[in-house]
């Protein structure tokens, strides 16, 4: 019983240090970590202003099989918003959303966590002759009493690795020419005059895993038609995507140009695409490398002050059937424009 007493006495005065001395450690936390990065400012700043990047960057894309990640909102600046869970468990949920963007600046984010700890994170990006120092901070303020204000003690301890790890591929994806490692390529922007012209079309809805079976689907019944009613193709298949999302359903129209008016059947409309000014690059690689020519077509556009009048299409110019090498494949991207 003495024993007893003794170990319930030292328990409590463990209890008691524990309670004490986190009344005197700091409700407030910061962690940063910064780089300097031999890049234009705006190509780092889109890779963290735009959040389908983080897949290329981020240390916490690493936990795919284990985490799902949902996006909401626009793609990229105020309001885009990424949230996650865990192995399905509903108390490992969390959300990022962007509250503060000044371009090729800072970007601000609100960082909630299901146990309602709430931080922000915050990049600043400043430009030097030396090239661009990336700094990335989180900040947690009003930490509860007492178990947050003991987590912040060691916050930079777990947090720091990450942090680093971050900056380092962010570091690597933008002063790396992953064009020329990957043996892919995407052509410069230019300008364009778009003639209108007739097409056979189909508009449809899939995942993205689903996208390339499903266009193949569509582009093969719209051949078997155009073969029927001896109709002449003009040019190469397109796709007009009304809505692209990575993570869920997206939202597009496929379809064959041909040299005359024909009648719509079924589910195949005969369509008359409108054309206009445009801006366009070519890719060179296989269809998931679209995206360096899309990012680039998007950098041109803010740099030159223009405006999207429309949805952006591609148009698949390799026949895959009969070109095997995918650095070989050419994917035209086209973005209207007022």
């Amino acid at each position: 019983m003495k024993i007893l007493k003794i170990m319930g006495i030292v328990l409590l005065g463990i209890i008691l240090l524990f309670l004490i001395i986190a009344l005197f450690l700091p409700k407030e936390i910061k962690v940063e970590e910064s780089i300097l990065i031999n890049a234009p400012v705006e190509k780092i700043f889109v890779m963290v202003n735009k959040t389908g990047n983080w897949d290329k960057w981020s240390p916490f894309a690493e936990n795919k099989e284990s985490t799902k990640v949902y996006y909401e909102g626009p793609s990229e600046g105020v309001g885009a918003t990424i949230k996650w869970q865990e192995n399905d468990d509903e108390d490992s949920k969390g959300q990022l959303k962007f509250v503060e963007v000044v371009p090729n600046n800072m970007i601000s984010a609100d960082l909630v966590f299901e146990n309602s700890l709430k931080s922000k994170l915050n990049w600043y990006f400043e430009t030097s002759q030396e090239g661009t120092l990336v700094i990335w901070n989180i900040v947690s303020k009003d930490l509860s009493y007492p178990f947050n204000r003991w987590m912040g003690l060691f916050a930079g301890r777990m947090i720091r690795p990450d942090f680093k790890k971050g900056l380092n591929n962010l570091k690597e994806l933008c002063e790396n020419d992953l064009h020329i490692t990957k043996k892919w390529q995407t052509s410069e922007v230019r300008s364009t005059n778009i003639d209108t012209y007739y097409a056979l079309t189909i508009k449809d809805s899939c995942i993205s895993s689903n996208f390339k079976h499903k266009t193949m689907e569509i582009f093969n019944a719209i051949n078997e038609y155009i073969a029927k009613n001896n109709i002449e193709q003009t040019s190469y298949p397109f796709c007009i995507f009304y809505s692209w999302n990575p993570e869920g359903v997206s939202v597009f129209e496929a379809g064959i140009p041909v040299s005359t008016k024909a009648k719509s059947s079924g589910r195949i409309i005969f369509s008359e695409i409108k054309g206009g000014k445009a801006v366009y690059a070519s890719q060179y690689g296989p269809y998931e490398s679209t995206s360096d020519a899309h990012d680039a077509i998007e950098l041109y556009l803010k740099k030159n002050n223009l405006q999207i009048n429309g949805y952006p299409w591609e148009v698949y110019i390799t026949d895959t059937e009969k070109e095997s090498d995918t650095t070989k494949w050419e994917t035209q991207i086209f973005y209207p424009v007022k």
